[in-house]
């Protein structure tokens, strides 16, 4: 990591913190440290595991075997979560309340309806 080190991080930063909480200020020290950082940071450990990767996983999983369904479920959901309640309605008419109290049953046809129009490539008549 001699990269790293070639550039002046005193001019940048004199003073890091470790993970136990010391305080570090040498300039090699420092160094040191940001390199430590940097490798863990890029370092593969497993323990991000979580919601978010799954979904990436699956979303690589539905692209690599093209079936249609490329739109997460639950970006369907976030996306009905983040209309803001009492505002005029779309073109449809549809208030985004009516969408809301929908639920679970509502998410999942659209869901369903947004992977055919993906497929398709073509907006539905009715």
């Amino acid at each position: 990591m001699n990269s790293v080190s070639a550039v002046n991080l005193s001019a940048v930063c004199s003073t890091v913190k470790t993970l136990n909480g010391t305080l570090i200020t040498g300039q090699q020290d420092v160094v040191k440290q940001w390199t430590e950082y940097g490798r863990q940071l890029y370092t593969d450990t497993g323990v991000h595991e979580g919601a978010m990767i799954r979904k990436l996983k699956a979303r690589h999983d539905s692209e690599v075997r093209g079936d249609d369904s490329i739109i997460l479920r639950a970006e369907v959901e976030k996306a009905v979560k983040k209309h803001k309640d009492k505002n005029s309605p779309g073109v449809d008419d549809i208030l985004a309340e009516l969408i809301k109290a929908g639920g679970p049953v509502l998410i999942t046809q659209i869901h369903r309806h947004c992977n055919i129009i993906r497929k398709k490539e073509t907006w539905p008549d009715e």
